[in-house]
């Protein structure tokens, strides 16, 4: 049978292939039936007629097996057992079919299907449990009349061959409710992707987690090395992060770099509507990894499987249960020299299983971080290759302003400012292009709202005073100045930094207070009050003045203990948000003072913005330079 294989294979991986035989088996059934009603053919009432009116020595047997072939014509007139007891007695009867009683309507009853000798054709119901056919029978022995048994025939119904009655139907619609059923029960065949031609240079970024899986590319391709030491390769990697940072190509890469196999499938393809399905899906897929070893068997959002429930909460968290336990099985069943790594990528590691996390299993625990402006830079150039982009394009520039995005969204970024090259029939991809595209990734599309004078001119006076304070007190690089809305936003002020710094001291966090209160106090400012436009830039700045107080050690009353070491006490933050909103008041009446001393530039920028909407970063440093 192992000649058999590589066809199975083929016919399991080949969607269409496996349409194609059914079509033919489809035309090969229908073209049998076809034929066997063209050699076949059913003759009508009127051709039986013509044939029972011209006897012969064959006629009877004739029609008894046309009886059984073609009853249809037999069934097209009902008489009353009175007619047929009125032809037996008058000695009219040429030929009598006695029929085994299929029909659902008369339990227990049968046909008498009749010709007379007159080319009468007709049948009676035997509602006599088989009498009206035995006086059939002992008539036809003394008057000799052909009569014999044509089998379980019923009344043709939606054009059936002759034979098949409706209890066929029923049995026609049971297989095909249980079909799907019976398809749903077997266990899935995971699809073997090709060994992937990719490596860990394919990767952008992701420099940590491509060092921490070095040792597995090793294992795979020379496990001989581990097992002459005697060490024990990982089993299992938890890839972690935000989505769409490259968990998935990661795994893939890993795959293409050690020359190994590539299984992907997802937590959510172990969910079945039966009992046990789960676990034979877990078995199947690993299954198939032992018969490709080397292999890597990757399983997005694993903490779809990964959760165990309370099995109090019914059968469907039972069966989660068991399918976590089989995991856990088929890992543990791994020997030193199998070739196989499990990779899952989840965004809630929290809620996975810890026995999923302990050693021998997930024990190794990878984080995949969001890109570093250089790492932006190099995605942005990628998929710059893939568009039409201008010469001019500073994809440093678009690094520094794309801060928080994944790949996935910087991609998704691109394909966007390519769509608004095209919306407004440029020859290529203009950097406003993608400025636009990166402000709509961080703040929504432009909303197209129309604020009336008043609010406009509150809403310049606002977004200057962000990019003064940022300026003046250096707290980033001031890219551009908007009062267009966007979102939910009136207008944006966007500043960039030129690295992705983690580490920050009392004065940053202070100078970025400012920057954020600066917006309302140049309100208060140049119109004597502020208004809710702020309500946003006050909930940013109160919390980095609360963790200064509450976590950093750095309020300014100059209290060392952290929050963060007490867990889940009730705590009386009322001293905290105090101290805070002291640290607030005086970095706003800062933030007034350098305003003031800055007026001048304030009202020629908001002019500016009113006049031109928009304004560069370079027009600000002038202002303030001056």
């Amino acid at each position: 049978m192992n000649f058999l294989k590589p066809s199975l294979e083929r016919l399991r991986a080949d969607r269409r292939l496996r349409y194609g035989i059914v079509l033919a088996l489809g035309l090969i059934v229908a073209g049998g039936f076809g034929a066997y009603r063209y050699f076949n053919p059913e003759l009508s009432v009127a051709e039986i007629q013509a044939r029972a009116a011209s006897p012969s020595a064959a006629t009877g047997p004739e029609l008894l097996r046309l009886m059984g072939s073609q009853p249809k014509a037999w069934f097209e007139k009902e008489q009353q057992a009175d007619t047929l007891l009125a032809d037996l007695q008058g000695n009219n009867l040429l030929a009598v079919g006695i029929t085994g009683g299929s029909d659902a309507q008369e339990p227990g009853a049968g046909y008498v299907l009749v010709v007379t000798k007159a080319g009468v054709v007709y049948h009676v119901a035997d509602t006599w449990r088989g009498d009206l056919a035995k006086a059939v029978i002992d008539q036809a022995k003394l008057t000799a009349f052909p009569v014999a048994s044509v089998g379980a025939v019923g009344k043709p119904g939606f054009g059936l061959p002759a034979g098949l009655d409706g209890s066929f139907l029923v049995q026609l619609l049971l297989v095909a409710l249980f079909l799907p059923m019976i398809r749903d029960m077997l266990p899935q065949r995971f699809a073997l992707a090709e060994r992937p031609d990719i490596g860990f240079d394919s990767v952008i970024g992701a420099q940590e987690a491509k060092a921490a899986l070095q040792d597995i590319v090793s294992f795979l391709r020379e496990p001989e090395s581990f097992t002459r030491l005697g060490a024990r390769p990982t089993r299992g990697v938890l890839l972690s992060g935000p989505p769409g940072t490259g968990k998935t190509l990661l795994a893939r890469a890993l795959a293409g770099e050690s020359g190994a196999a590539f299984i992907a499938c997802s937590g959510a393809d172990f969910s079945a509507k039966y009992y046990g399905v789960g676990i034979s899906k877990v078995k199947s897929l690993f299954k198939t990894a032992r018969k490709q070893s080397p292999c890597i068997v990757f399983i997005d959002e694993i903490d779809g499987i990964g959760q165990r429930t309370d099995s109090r909460e019914g059968p469907g968290a039972t069966e989660s249960n068991r399918i976590i336990n089989q995991l856990l099985v088929e890992m543990d069943g791994f020997a030193k020299d199998t070739r196989i790594i499990v990779i899952g990528a989840s965004n809630l590691v929290d809620n996975i299983d810890p026995a999923l996390r302990r050693e021998g299993r997930f024990d190794r625990h990878v984080r995949v971080r969001l890109p570093d402006v250089k790492e932006r830079q190099q995605l942005l150039a990628h998929y710059g290759e893939g568009v039409t982009a201008a010469a001019d394009v500073d994809y440093g520039q678009l690094a520094r302003l794309s801060m928080g995005l994944s790949p996935a969204a910087i991609a998704a970024a691109v394909n966007q400012a390519a769509l608004l090259a095209a919306r407004h029939g440029g020859c290529s991809v203009a950097m406003q292009d993608f400025m636009d595209a990166i402000e709509t990734k961080h703040m929504g599309e432009a909303s197209g709202r129309v604020l009336n004078e008043a609010e406009r001119t509150r809403t310049a006076t606002h977004e200057a005073g962000h990019a003064l304070i940022a300026t003046l007190l250096n707290t980033g690089r001031v890219e551009k100045v908007s009062v267009l809305p966007r979102g939910d936003a009136l207008g944006a002020t966007l500043v960039s930094d030129d690295d992705d710094r983690l580490l920050r001291t009392r004065s940053e966090l202070e100078n970025r207070i400012q920057m954020l209160l600066a917006g309302r106090c140049a309100e208060e400012l140049i119109y004597g009050q502020a208004s809710t436009g702020a309500g946003h830039d006050l909930q940013q700045a109160s919390k980095i003045a609360y963790d200064m107080a509450a976590r950093y050690g750095l309020g300014d009353e100059g209290r060392l203990f952290s929050l963060a070491a007490l867990e889940r006490h009730e705590v009386d933050s009322r001293a905290l948000v105090e101290q805070a909103d002291a640290t607030l008041q005086r970095l706003c009446d800062a933030c007034m003072a350098n305003l003031a001393e800055q007026r001048d530039a304030l009202e020629a920028l908001t002019a500016t913005l009113l006049e031109q909407e928009t304004v560069s970063g370079e027009y600000v440093q002038t202002l303030v330079a001056a």
